[in-house]
């Protein structure tokens, strides 16, 4: 563990959070308000455990309308969601999506067999065919999609790269943004981004 983190206060105001995570380039759409923040949990859940749960809602996608999403550039969703065709290319579509830009991928395509325990992803990148096989274990996601991505995000030239911030469960939240903001997220709250590699 770096000698440089800090312990995480616990009842950090939400609106604090808010900020340290804007700081470090990761913010609320000017679109969306803390109340939707707060359809989801109670104030007092987000304080008592400072960024983690905030950052698993700001990923998450809205149920009610309008629907999208809180940020543009995070993503959570949970790691047993792979059960047929269509559920990668969603999941790769977004985390496209949260690249601001940077990864303009387009036909994603995908085909999963659960029983055949076989499945490919499909796209095109700057006009070249890109094809992937992620690993078949049950209805799990393969978390070496992200990092074929990042290869592609990178070869890009894009600063960004995918981060993932672990909250010890099977949820996945994953953060697009540079190295330089996951460090000082890190310094900043205490809690890790880890470069998905």
């Amino acid at each position: 563990m770096p000698l440089f983190r800090k312990k995480t206060p616990t009842n950090l105001p939400l609106e604090s959070q808010l900020q340290t995570l804007a700081a470090h380039g990761i913010a609320l759409r000017p679109d969306r308000s803390i109340d939707e923040l707060l359809d989801s949990w109670p104030r007092e859940e987000y304080e008592a455990h400072p960024y983690s749960l905030l950052l698993l809602r700001l990923g998450g996608e809205v149920e009610d309308e309008p629907g999208g999403y809180l940020t543009d550039n995070v993503y959570s969703f949970d790691a047993e969601c792979i059960e047929d065709c269509c559920d990668y290319r969603f999941t790769v579509e977004r985390l496209a999506e949260i690249a601001g830009g940077d990864l303009p991928l387009q036909g994603v395509s995908d085909a999963v067999d659960i029983e055949a325990r076989t499945a490919h992803i499909e796209c095109q990148l700057d006009g070249r065919s890109h094809r992937f096989e992620p690993t078949v274990n049950d209805d799990w996601f393969d978390p070496a999609v992200i990092a074929w991505l990042g290869e592609l995000l990178a070869a890009r030239g894009s600063p960004r790269r995918y981060f993932l911030h672990d909250i010890g469960d099977q949820n996945i939240i994953i953060a697009c943004i540079t190295p330089a903001q996951a460090n000082g997220l890190t310094k900043a709250t205490g809690r890790r981004f880890l470069l998905l590699e």
